[in-house]
């Protein structure tokens, strides 16, 4: 999916022109040293939360979960802004043209914006994964650079042109965030319940 959501992107900023195209690929490189700490953050809950979901312990696996959420939300609160502030910098490091910093600045607040949804979204995804939730695991992994993505892109620049093709992405990570509660809730309430001690 994370390939799809690349060709996507790129075919669409292609019609807006190279510079575009050139400073999203430097705006993704940027944010994905956030996401990919937070990727190893989420999984490497995944035994923990997995264990407490089979020994039925609510309490531990609430913790964890919780923690896990501090961490993911924390940690892309503090670097998305500290990376919000000293984008033109960052992207003047990878190229120094004007219209490429501009447009890269612009790119990259924009995507790290919902950096926050993205942790949460990880760890819904990885609680799946460790409690079997097959179908939600899939679901959450299909949707975020796949079905709600093209969805997203597909309204976003047919009402807002360019600045809709930059936006895309973050309003998609907002609407898989919703669907990955929705899905924790369908998922774990009734457990929870049955054996909340």
């Amino acid at each position: 999916m994370q390939s799809f959501g690349i060709a996507l992107l790129n075919n669409f900023l292609a019609a807006y022109g190279a510079n575009q195209v050139a400073a999203m690929g430097i705006t993704q490189k940027i944010a994905s040293i956030i996401t990919l700490v937070m990727v190893g953050f989420a999984f490497g809950a995944q035994p923990l939360i997995g264990y407490n979901y089979g020994a039925k312990n609510v309490k531990r696996f609430k913790e964890a979960l919780d923690f896990d959420l501090l961490i993911e939300v924390g940690y892309a609160i503090i670097f998305s802004i500290i990376l919000m502030i000293i984008a033109p910098f960052l992207i003047k490091v990878f190229m120094d043209k004007a219209v490429i910093v501009n447009l890269g600045a612009y790119m990259l607040r924009a995507c790290l914006t919902t950096t926050p949804f993205i942790g949460a979204i990880l760890v819904f995804t990885t609680v799946f994964q460790s409690a079997g939730k097959a179908w939600s695991a899939f679901t959450m992994s299909f949707a975020r650079q796949g079905v709600v993505y093209l969805i997203t892109m597909l309204a976003c620049s047919a009402f807002f042109g360019f600045h809709g093709v930059v936006w895309a992405q973050p309003v998609a990570d907002i609407i898989t965030f919703i669907i990955g509660l929705l899905l924790y809730q369908n998922d774990f309430h009734n457990w929870m319940k049955q054996n909340e001690k």
